[in-house]
């Protein structure tokens, strides 16, 4: 685990015809780190971590 907190995101889209439907690539954590986020102490301390890199694909479509 590193001490680095830094998470990374980014999203990059394309949007045609006014707004009407839009593509999308997005990453979450794309550098994947693992950081400690919290814990609990009940005489053995319990922590949760982020979530791991999550890469995907959107589209939308609006009607107007």
């Amino acid at each position: 685990m590193s001490d680095n907190t830094f998470e990374g995101g980014a999203r990059v889209g394309y949007s045609h015809d006014g707004g009407k439907w839009e593509l999308a690539l997005f990453g979450r954590n794309i550098t994947d780190e693992e950081n400690v986020k919290g814990g609990i102490d009940f005489n053995n301390f319990t922590g949760f971590d982020n979530d791991p890199r999550i890469l995907g694909l959107s589209f939308t479509a609006r009607m107007h």
